[in-house]
């Protein structure tokens, strides 16, 4: 692990994947001291954006570094994050090669993608660039052929689509 400076105002801690910024992540949250404005997850950081005047630089540090330490993030989701289940149409083109490539039928793939529960660490500025991290063991690599375009609809490694919107505020249930 490494804490950066990241101006005078934030640090940034590297580590080597999302399976330790997970629960650092939920750590730093469940043991947020007063002077953090923001916890901001990533591939491999943890960005950890502070207001000097009430936390200053070297204690927020000193912080991040016992609740590393300590190991006491559990990267499972808290009990108040929020569940969204898609409708996912399974045509997409990759679909049957993604299968061969695990050495599965294209069904028992569908199968295994719908019994997981995905967790979104964190998402990006393109549409399909939420990451989440693999909890299933499996993973495939890119297409061997790169798109002349990219999908216009929520598709998955071309895989599958939904018509669901899955950018921007979602509406708060019995709202």
């Amino acid at each position: 692990m490494t804490i950066l400076p990241f101006g005078d105002r934030a640090l940034l801690t590297e580590v080597a994947g999302s399976d330790e910024v997970l629960p650092l992540h939920a750590g730093l949250a469940a043991s947020r001291p007063d002077g953090v404005v923001d916890i901001v997850p990533a591939a491999r950081t943890v960005l950890v954006r502070i207001d000097p005047r009430a936390l200053p630089l070297d204690v927020a540090r000193a912080w991040i570094e016992r609740v590393a330490g300590a190991g006491t993030g559990d990267a499972a989701a808290p009990a108040d994050a929020t569940t969204i289940e898609l409708d996912i149409v399974y045509d997409g083109p990759d679909l049957a090669d993604t299968a061969a490539l695990l050495g599965v039928s294209a069904e028992a793939l569908v199968a295994r993608h719908r019994e997981t529960v995905w967790t979104v660490a964190f998402t990006g500025s393109r549409q399909g660039s939420d990451i989440s991290p693999a909890t299933t063991g499996r993973s495939t690599c890119r297409a061997s052929t790169p798109r002349a375009r990219a999908f216009q609809s929520a598709r998955w490694g071309s895989r599958g689509r939904t018509a669901e919107r899955i950018r921007g505020p979602r509406p708060v249930d019995g709202a």
